[in-house]
């Protein structure tokens, strides 16, 4: 199967286990997540480690679903998280970018990795 197939559950969380287990337990309901906060708290007890494995699980599903509707390639990853629009699901996985890719790489560098 190539890269930009629609990944189904179960295939999705197994190719990007870290990503789909957090997803798993920062936020869950509707566009109200409040991504920052509920981010934010799922990432503080992980161990620098974790954090840089789930910004390579993000680059990798994100390079893997390049399309604007990503709704369902989110739900395949969590069937939990749920968005009314096309747009709402590219923000939030920005977001999620935002808060976890930039951190693992300021990371990655202060502990003397390339």
């Amino acid at each position: 199967m190539d890269g930009m197939a629609p990944q189904v559950g179960g295939e999705a969380r197994l190719r990007w286990p870290a990503l789909s287990g957090f997803l798993s337990t920062c936020c869950h309901g509707d566009d109200a997540c409040s991504v920052q906060q509920d981010i934010d708290a799922a990432l503080a007890p992980l161990p620098s480690s974790e954090r840089q494995r789930l910004a390579v699980e993000w680059r990798d599903w994100n390079a893997a679903h390049p399309f604007d509707d990503i709704r369902f390639a989110i739900e395949a990853l969590d069937d939990g998280i749920v968005f009314d629009r096309a747009s709402h699901a590219r923000q939030f996985m920005i977001d999620l970018r935002d808060r976890i890719v930039g951190p693992a790489r300021r990371e990655a560098g202060a502990e003397g990795q390339p």
